[in-house]
């Protein structure tokens, strides 16, 4: 019966998130494509999650460690392990922020608007393509947008379990002076696992610790900066 609760669920999850994205496609297309007013499409963006959440009953929780200052630029780190933690991120996080995801995304047509204004695609195959990643992640920066990135690098079965973090957004963060804000969702991987027909409502949160400086800091600092991100997530998963 539980299995069957969970099916039915999946179901009802994605048609929700399927019937929005349809409704407000076309305010993405018209806000999107005029630089002015891409901030107003990550607002519209992250109303949709929101609603999905909310007729979905999938309650989201953000706690916010320290206040976060809207007005400045931070990297946001998190463990992955399920598709919903986008509609996550984009929902509890109180910023201006584009998605550093990976390519395959962008073959998705809807997807796509987001990939070409908002977020950017990450080709982890090829090493000349990060040049680009790396050209636009400090473009973004420089305009006044934060990034939320996922070191973990992609999804893997062994959730919570975080695998090691690729050293991309910590240089980033200690090259260019930008504060990090290790997060956490340690609900999604429950709720809804990754690969799998089955989910299942309820509180999901999103947990935003106090931002990192890194003005301080210098190329040899990328390893404990690293570490340090590393085992305040993994607490929180281990803590449930």
């Amino acid at each position: 019966m539980k299995r069957t609760a969970g099916l039915i669920y999946f179901y009802f999850f994605n048609a929700i998130q399927a019937v929005l994205y349809l409704l407000f496609y076309p305010a993405f297309v018209l806000l999107l494509g005029n630089i002015k007013y891409q901030h107003t499409g990550h607002r519209v963006r992250r109303f949709g999650c929101r609603a999905i959440l909310f007729l979905t009953g999938a309650r989201c929780k953000t706690i916010i460690e320290e206040k976060i200052d809207p007005a400045k630029t931070y990297i946001i780190c998190c463990n992955h392990a399920s598709e919903t933690d986008i509609i996550l991120a984009l929902a509890g996080t109180p910023l201006y922020f584009g998605f550093l995801g990976k390519v395959e995304l962008t073959k998705n047509k809807l997807l796509a608007i987001f990939f070409k204004h908002i977020d950017i695609e990450v080709d982890r195959g090829n090493n000349m393509q990060s040049v680009q990643v790396y050209k636009k992640s400090v473009q973004a920066l420089e305009s006044g947008k934060s990034l939320f990135i996922f070191p973990e690098g992609g999804i893997f079965e062994n959730a919570p379990t975080l695998n090691p973090f690729k050293e991309g957004a910590f240089s980033l963060a200690i090259r260019h002076k930008v504060p990090i804000i290790p997060a956490c969702m340690p609900d999604n991987w429950k709720n809804f696992p990754d690969g799998k027909k089955f989910a299942k409502p309820g509180k999901i949160r999103l947990i935003l610790h106090k931002p990192i400086e890194t003005s301080h800091l210098h190329k040899e600092d990328i390893p404990a900066l690293q570490q340090q991100v590393f085992d305040l997530i993994e607490k929180d998963l281990l803590n449930g």
